[in-house]
């Protein structure tokens, strides 16, 4: 990689950021927390790491005192400077904001987003200095702060002390630290004069076991309780070692180094993390057909119940009956006698038009319950699922809103009649406009298509043979739409749950980002 990077490659780390910052994981599934974990490292070290110092020739670079509670981190920093630039004392944790001390000449660094920031002419314009709140702290969001920091890092200052140098996840994130090419500088403070050689001695053997024993080790006797820096002898070889580090070739040494094993460590997180979103995305695909199997059944049951006629029985049917009786004001539908317009024509008009009615509430009665038990069947689904947090937004159906839905689709169902028998330009026998005025014609029609015995025989012998069917065919299709529309909100949200190509673009990233890293 050269010392530029080109503008290609700046832009691509952006992009490579922005769709980090937009992977998301709603679904817990095993090594969820992992891949979350793995989605703001990644997204530190590029934001704060890697787009700070491209084709940036004076980055200064980041070194960070780190460490566990109560062992001098912000003293240290104060007697390097020689003055109280980050706030030191025995309540714990004392740093709860980073303190990043800078060179006045330094006029932005990103981590001032998540810092406090302090110049002082003791910093050397090619280093910063990062106090970091405690890796061990019991607040969660110091922890995580921490973390980032050392992510940022080019230079872990390891600050421990003689009762605390044991401590496990200080030395496991040192370690692996140092396995991404970070310099590490380990700092033991507050060492009782009668231990040090004991105590250095037995830090020396555990840094050597660990692959770290070329790291620069300091001891800081221990002091009484005092205010302020520590006395300057006591810190003067760590503060000439330091002032070495920040020379300006040994700085950008140590960037360059940081900066190809983090290079490396990105490529890899985002192969890692389009695995762990390829089985976001697996989940998400079964939730969605989870959720259109889940409107199925409700669908199929108002079909066979359209089908066998369950919509005229009742009063439908048992108008019909009434009205067709012998001496009934539809008899005539049922008989080949002549008939005589007149009043009668208008009365059997109203009469079907009653009974359109009755197939309309059979009708709305039915595809309600359907709508209720669809949306319902789909919120079953997303239980099973565990995925019921994801559609929080999502409000249970309301009886009164699955009857309109229900009285909106049969309605356009009756309007579509008419244009069936616009669209057939059928027109109406002589036996039929004595029978009925012109809107009866589509009253017939309907109850025919729902079933109704003496109804259907009337259709094909006065309408068209047919065009019941064609009329029924049209209400099934209106009710497995308005069944189905009851799973469109759950369906609109599985949309906007991970995808298989979100992980893809995340290999094609990393392999681009590989591309250019050898290309440069």
């Amino acid at each position: 990689m050269t010392e530029e990077p080109s503008a290609t490659l700046r832009h691509l780390l952006s992009e490579v950021n922005a769709l980090v910052d937009a992977t998301t994981f709603p679904f817990n599934l095993p090594g969820v927390e992992e891949a979350i974990a793995l989605r703001e490292r990644l997204s530190t070290r590029i934001a704060t790491h890697l787009l700070p110092r491209v084709g940036i020739e004076n980055a200064p670079a980041v070194a960070v005192l780190g460490g566990s509670a109560g062992a001098g981190k912000s003293t240290l920093l104060n007697s390097i400077v020689r003055a109280e630039v980050s706030e030191a004392g025995v309540v714990r944790p004392t740093t709860r904001t980073p303190v990043l001390a800078h060179h006045p000449s330094l006029t932005h660094h990103p981590l001032e987003a998540i810092s406090t920031s302090v110049s002082h002419r003791a910093i050397p314009p090619t280093m910063v200095l990062v106090d970091a709140p405690d890796l061990d702290s019991l607040d969660e969001g110091n922890r995580r702060i921490a973390l980032t920091l050392l992510d940022s890092a080019d230079l872990w200052i390891f600050v421990t002390s003689a009762a605390r140098y044991g401590d496990q996840l200080p030395w496991a994130t040192l370690i692996s630290a140092r396995e991404r090419g970070m310099q590490v500088a380990v700092v033991l403070n507050r060492v009782p004069p009668a231990a040090r050689a004991a105590v250095r001695s037995d830090l020396l053997k555990r840094l050597d076991s660990l692959g770290l024993g070329s790291s620069p080790l300091f001891v800081i006797e221990d002091v009484s309780p005092h205010e302020g820096p520590l006395p300057r002898p006591l810190v003067d070889e760590f503060v000439q070692w330091l002032e070495v580090a920040a020379g300006a070739r040994q700085a950008r040494g140590m960037i360059r180094r940081t900066t190809a094993g983090v290079w490396q460590s990105i490529h890899d997180g985002l192969v890692e993390l389009s695995s762990a979103v390829d089985a976001q995305a697996r989940a998400a695909a079964r939730l969605g057909r989870i959720t259109v199997t889940s409107v199925r059944g409700p669908q199929k049951d108002l079909d066979a119940a359209i089908v066998s006629g369950e919509l005229a029985l009742g009063a439908p049917t048992a108008r019909w009956l009434t009205l067709a009786s012998e001496g009934g004001v539809l008899a005539p539908f049922t008989s080949s006698d002549p008939v005589k317009a007149g009043t009668q024509q208008a009365k059997r008009t109203h009469a079907v038009a009653l009974l359109t009615q009755e197939v309309r509430a059979s009708a709305v009665r039915l595809l309600s319950d359907a709508i209720q038990d669809a949306a319902a069947a789909a919120r079953e689904g997303w239980h099973q699922m565990d995925a019921t947090h994801l559609c929080s937004s999502i409000s249970p159906m309301r009886p009164g809103e699955g009857r309109a839905a229900a009285e909106a689709a049969v309605d356009a169902w009756l309007e579509g009649v008419l244009g069936l028998l616009d669209a057939r330009a059928l027109e109406p026998s002589e036996r039929m406009r004595e029978l009925v005025e012109p809107a009866g014609i589509r009253d017939l029609v309907v109850a025919a298509a729902v079933g109704i015995p003496g109804a259907v025989q009337a259709s094909k012998a006065f309408v068209d043979e047919t065009i019941h069917y064609e009329a029924l065919a049209g209400l099934r299709e209106a009710a497995r739409r308005a069944v189905g529309a009851a799973a469109a909100p759950y369906l609109t949200a599985v949309r906007a749950l991970p995808t298989a190509d979100v992980a893809t673009r995340l290999r094609v990233r990393a392999a681009e980002l590989k591309g250019h890293i050898h290309g440069e």
